[in-house]
């Protein structure tokens, strides 16, 4: 008994569908690690939520993430900077920068 994501297999989005009773509910959402990411952000069970308020929280979620070059989820803005990369990839970045380089 639990919420899981069920992803289709032409165009990859998905969407939440309890396991009790095999019913999709919620947003459809742009791929699997958007719905497990926003799933995540819930803190709770999304079968808990209203419909339209769980709707209304992806629209807002949607809004203020985006993918990163390689494809985790992050906030658009950090204590007020915007984010163009997950950590991972701009330490990558800086790393791999040719010596005399500023990277951002």
């Amino acid at each position: 008994m639990s919420c899981r994501i069920l992803v289709d297999r032409d165009d990859g989005r998905a969407v939440f569908i309890c396991s009790t009773s095999d019913v999709a509910f919620g947003p459809i959402m742009e791929s699997v690690v958007w719905a497990m990411t926003f799933g995540k952000s819930l803190g709770c069970d999304p079968r808990g939520i209203d419909v339209n308020d769980l709707i209304g929280r992806w629209g807002t979620f949607f809004s203020e993430h985006h993918e990163c070059r390689c494809g985790v989820i992050i906030p658009q803005v950090v204590d007020g900077r915007a984010r163009t990369m997950c950590d991972d990839c701009r330490e990558l970045e800086r790393i791999e920068a040719p010596c005399g380089k500023k990277q951002s």
